[in-house]
């Protein structure tokens, strides 16, 4: 069977269609001997519906289905009753009534609810099953939107002439202000590779080099405790520029993040920022 829709997609103008939907089993009810289901994919949810007058097999199928069980279910797009409507939802002046289903994976009950709020659970529980605690609507949230903001950076880079150039990971010992992380080398004993805390000097030799505009989001290594703002491993928004001003710089960086806001947020920030003087 092959998804033709995700669950955030159907509206009230699909009334009538033909769909293919697959996902997760976000919740369960039976109602007077009607099945619904709510299917979760990473984009949203779209109510299910088994009708024993409609589908008997489907529906008996329907009966066995849990919280988290994968499924793939066909069937025909129609508008919820009247009074049903869940505004809640972008889906939710419609609904799926199944024709088939199939379950492609049976599922445990989970150790904390696949929800908001599954944040309340342990910390130590939630990272020995990342992959639950991923599934949640919050954390999907965040990866999308840690998405949208690498894509702004790299396209309002490129539209000023930049170039993303992926400096290496191994490297040797630099005199920067934190410890670095050493890793020993198999081909060569007693020496170690360490990881950059910054690519503070590839990028200084590209511009050497005349690459002359240089961006990267890198990843950079610290052995240090862990503080508010000090973290092992983080990723950074690297950049260098050639034949600038400091007034240059600022408005480079101002408009990097007035992109970045109006592609993750939409929301439009007034240029140019506020300044403090330094006596100030």
């Amino acid at each position: 069977m092959k998804r033709t829709h995700h669950c955030n997609q159907l509206r009230a103008e699909d009334v009538g269609q033909k769909v293919a939907l697959a996902g997760w089993v976000h919740g369960r009810r039976d109602h007077g001997g009607i099945v619904f289901i709510d299917l979760r994919d990473r984009e949203g949810l779209t109510q299910i519906v088994f009708d024993p007058q409609h589908n008997q097999p489907s529906w008996e199928r329907a009966q066995g289905l849990r919280s988290e069980f994968v499924v793939a279910v066909e069937g025909v797009v129609r508008r919820r009753p009247a009074g049903t409507d869940n505004p809640k939802l972008p889906t939710g002046q419609i609904e799926v009534l199944a024709h088939t289903l199939e379950v492609l994976n049976a599922s445990d009950t989970p150790p904390f609810p696949i929800d908001d709020a599954g944040g309340q659970a342990g910390e130590d529980l939630r990272l020995q099953y990342r992959y639950l605690d991923l599934r949640r609507p919050p954390m999907a949230r965040n990866l999308i939107l840690r998405h949208k903001i690498a894509k702004a950076v790299r396209d309002y880079f490129d539209t000023h002439r930049f170039l993303e150039v992926e400096t290496p990971i191994l490297f040797k010992s630099t005199p920067e202000g934190a410890r670095e992380y050493l890793v020993p080398s198999r081909v060569n004993p007693g020496k170690f590779y360490a990881l950059p805390q910054s690519p503070q000097q590839f990028k200084q030799m590209l511009m050497v080099a005349g690459v002359e505009r240089y961006f990267q989001i890198a990843k950079c290594f610290r052995d240090e405790d862990l503080r508010a703002d000090r973290q092992p491993e983080f990723t950074q928004i690297d950049v260098e520029m050639s034949f600038v001003t400091r007034e240059d710089v600022l408005t480079m960086m101002e408009g990097l993040v007035a992109h970045v806001w109006q592609a993750a947020r939409g929301e439009t920030l007034a240029l140019p920022f506020p300044r403090l003087a330094y006596r100030e």
